[in-house]
């Protein structure tokens, strides 16, 4: 459970008063309780990010977003189903998810890197990093005959 995860369950059992929660840790939405399910969320440049199918499945759960901002210790409290269109960003239902363990020296580079650009290091690493690496070879992150006209 991540630091954001542990605010959102102190928060269920201590301002909801959820008798009953059961942490998912691979699972939509990440907190089933007493009172029903909950998806815990970070603001990153503006928006909630979900991946592939989660945000249909939540509204089919009729599950409660808890939406923090950076250095919030309360959440934002969202249905699901009343989340403001302009503030979702909706990876492609074709994307993976992967987790990367780097040297401690190459993470400070990148981070240096990413606070000059305002932008977190996932974002320098998928928008700048990955194309430029793929340029330099010769490659493109979407071969040519993939983008439409």
């Amino acid at each position: 459970m991540n630091a954001t995860e542990q605010l959102a369950e102190n928060w269920l059992r201590e301002e909801l008063g959820c008798k009953s929660i059961l942490f998912q840790i691979r699972g939509t939405p990440d907190f089933v309780t007493d009172q029903g399910g909950f998806e815990v969320k970070t603001v990153t440049s503006g928006k909630v990010t979900f991946h592939g199918d989660q945000l249909e499945r939540l509204r089919a759960a009729r599950a409660t977003i808890l939406i923090f901002e950076k250095g919030a210790i309360q959440p934002k409290v969202v249905k699901s189903e009343d989340l403001d269109e302009k503030f979702i960003y909706e990876s492609d239902k074709n994307s993976a998810r992967f987790i990367q363990v780097i040297d401690e020296a190459i993470y400070k580079q990148l981070q240096t890197l990413a606070e000059k650009r305002g932008v977190t290091i996932q974002e320098l690493i998928r928008a700048v990093i990955i194309p430029e690496w793929l340029q330099v070879r010769g490659m493109h992150l979407y071969p040519p005959e993939s983008v439409k006209k």
